[in-house]
């Protein structure tokens, strides 16, 4: 009997030697993950999809950190509206989207949006306040899955409209929607919210099916979508919510010292991008301005404060409403950066 308890012990340890070691040598080698953007590969709102991706596996390199992102493409991989539900089943491991598109299921993305649109003011905001903790793990909870670093924000949104614009009173306009804040703001200031896919906006802009578009200058044309609006409103008054995301799951696979690199990498990408957003949008509203002839129209402080308060005060005040857990923790950190 002894002979045989030592036999079944020995055999254990055997197993447990075949079968950790794989796994532990699996854990600590290389490690790349699988990404995907919201948008056709090739328009300018992808910028920092390839950028941040390049800068990512270029420092990796350098470095000599064994991790690396690949990208797979746009939304002919999974669905724009998909993209979540892919991040979940393991389909993919990242995303670059918007953090609108996904209000529906967890409400905080769009909180980084009511603060006030400056890229330098932005930056300050979410450095001092941490708001983006909160919403990591408000993220986590709802979709399985965390913002890693907010881009394509500091240049502010607009309504870009086929028609003119009074910027106190958008009653008669018809303007398309992206969900979140614009799906509060729109309404707010007497307009009539659409929702259209990125993707068929200008034919519907050409048909007449909305008058206008709620975001940024530089997103609409690299769409394509020019000879068609004839007014911009001035200044902008909120932030888009663009994020690459990773998947939980994902996320707690990596070792430490990979997390720690992807967060450091980040952080620096941050610091780069807001201004740099800002500076593409202005570019490309004097593009608008000189190519199609677009007009400028500036609301006056009186009209911008409406603004602030339809698209960023009353939405912060939403967030907090419909999510008693972090929405009261998210309005404290933001509202008096709002105005």
């Amino acid at each position: 009997m002894r002979w045989r308890m030592v036999l079944m012990m020995g055999m254990g340890l055997l197993a447990l030697t075949l079968f950790s070691k794989p796994a532990m040598a699996a854990s600590a080698g290389p490690v790349e993950l699988r990404a995907i953007t919201a948008w056709p590969v090739h328009v300018g709102q992808n910028y920092w999809f390839h950028e941040y991706v390049k800068e990512v596996n270029e420092r990796a390199k350098k470095e000599g950190v064994p991790f690396s992102i690949k990208k797979l493409g746009g939304p002919e991989i999974v669905g724009t509206m998909q993209q979540f539900a892919g991040m979940r089943s393991g389909t993919v491991d990242m995303v670059y989207t918007s953090g609108d598109y996904f209000s529906g299921e967890t409400i905080e993305l769009g909180a980084p949006g009511s603060i006030r649109p400056d890229p330098l003011y932005f930056l300050s905001a979410l450095r001092e306040t941490k708001v983006m903790d909160v919403i990591a793990e408000a993220c986590r909870e709802k979709s399985g899955c965390m913002p890693i670093i907010p881009l394509l924000m500091g240049r502010g949104f607009t309504l870009l409209s086929t028609k003119p614009i009074n910027p106190g009173n958008w009653s008669g306009l018809k303007i398309r929607s992206i969900g979140g804040q614009t799906a509060i703001g729109i309404p707010g200031m007497g307009g009539a919210a659409m929702l259209i896919p990125a993707a068929e906006v200008f034919e519907a802009l050409q048909r007449g099916t909305v008058d206008g578009a709620i975001g940024a200058a530089s997103d609409r044309y690299s769409f394509g979508e020019r000879g068609v609006y004839k007014y911009i409103l001035m200044p902008r008054f909120f932030e888009s919510s663009t994020y690459w995301f990773i998947s939980a799951k994902a996320w707690d696979g990596l070792p430490d010292r990979m997390k720690t690199f992807l967060k450091n990498v980040s952080a620096e990408i941050e610091m780069d991008g807001l201004p740099w957003c800002r500076k593409w949008d202005d570019d490309t509203i004097m593009k608008y301005i000189n190519e199609d002839k677009v007009k400028l129209v500036w609301a006056s402080q009186e009209e911008e404060r409406k603004l602030a308060k339809a698209f960023r005060w009353d939405s912060l005040e939403a967030i907090a409403k419909k999510s008693p857990k972090y929405g009261a923790k998210i309005f404290e950190l933001l509202k008096n950066y709002v105005y």
